[in-house]
């Protein structure tokens, strides 16, 4: 009997699966290459942007009146100025610390009709709630206006700082939240208040304000009344002893300016009128 040459299938059988397992290889290659293209963080390649948000909307608190420099028996009101960058808000939250040595909250209030607002304070830990009444019928952005005023007495002397608790797209630290509940606040910026007291000097005068610091009112120089937009500007220098610093305080100006403050020799001197020729300062030292 004759023999028969040995079958072929098996082996093409075997190059068949082999070439279908190289296909399916590259398929998925291809594929997790895809995906691992389209999954790349939002914040990297957006800046601004994270996870489909813009984290353009901000939080400033400031005092109305340009001050800084207050009495340690003076209450101190601080407004509340929020933008939303153009997106309808559902609700914000507020939250930051004042150690109960430095100052105490006297009251809240909210600026905004359309929003209910509730606080917290925990032994200086203070937390401001706004919600949107569920009345309201319209989105409401903020723009920049002011929504709440909160205000404090001070219980020392010194720089007292009253900063934010936030950290970018946290949503248990201070927020503004958008009707759709996603967190778009993306910058706050706190105050700074300097306790201390308040002296007079007239030109030509050296005062001994603290120790061995004095200021010396030197020469205050008005603009003309043709310049509309010039300031009056009036020159002193602070000295200790052993180390002098100059400086200008300039009022009036297109703003109007009112109020001005310097720092010098570790200290904020603020002048808040001029009258007869006479200066009305504010001082206090910057840490205490």
């Amino acid at each position: 009997m004759d023999e028969q040459p040995p079958s072929q299938a098996p082996k093409a059988l075997i190059a068949f699966l082999v070439v279908l397992i190289l296909v399916a290889a590259g398929f998925l290659f291809y594929r997790r290459s895809v995906v691992d293209q389209g999954t790349t963080p939002v914040s990297e390649k957006q800046g601004q942007q994270r996870d489909g948000l813009v984290y353009d909307g901000s939080l400033t608190l400031r005092h109305d009146e340009n001050r800084s420099v207050f009495a340690i028996d003076e209450e101190i009101a601080l407004t509340l100025y929020a933008d939303s960058a153009g997106q309808a808000i559902g609700g914000y939250d507020v939250v930051f610390s004042i150690g109960q040595e430095d100052a105490t909250l006297v009251s809240v209030e909210s600026l905004i009709p359309e929003f209910q607002l509730s606080t917290n304070d925990m032994n200086g830990n203070i937390t401001m709630h706004g919600v949107k009444d569920f009345a309201a019928t319209s989105e409401y952005v903020f723009q920049g206006e002011p929504i709440v005023t909160v205000t404090f007495l001070p219980k020392r002397s010194g720089e007292i700082a009253f900063n934010f608790a936030f950290e970018e797209g946290v949503t248990s630290d201070s927020n503004l939240v958008k009707t759709s509940t996603e967190d778009v606040l993306g910058m706050v910026t706190g105050f700074t208040a300097y306790i201390g007291d308040i002296f007079h000097v007239t030109s030509g005068q050296t005062v001994s304000v603290d120790n061995d610091v004095s200021f010396t009112f030197n020469s205050i120089q008005y603009p003309s009344a043709e310049c509309a937009d010039c300031f009056t500007e009036i020159a002193f220098s602070v000295g200790n002893g052993s180390d002098s610093e100059e400086g200008v305080f300039q009022l009036g100006g297109f703003e109007g300016r009112r109020t001005d403050s310097q720092e010098a020799l570790g200290y904020v001197f603020e002048l808040v009128d001029v009258s007869d020729g006479q200066l009305t300062i504010r001082y206090s030292q910057q840490t205490q």
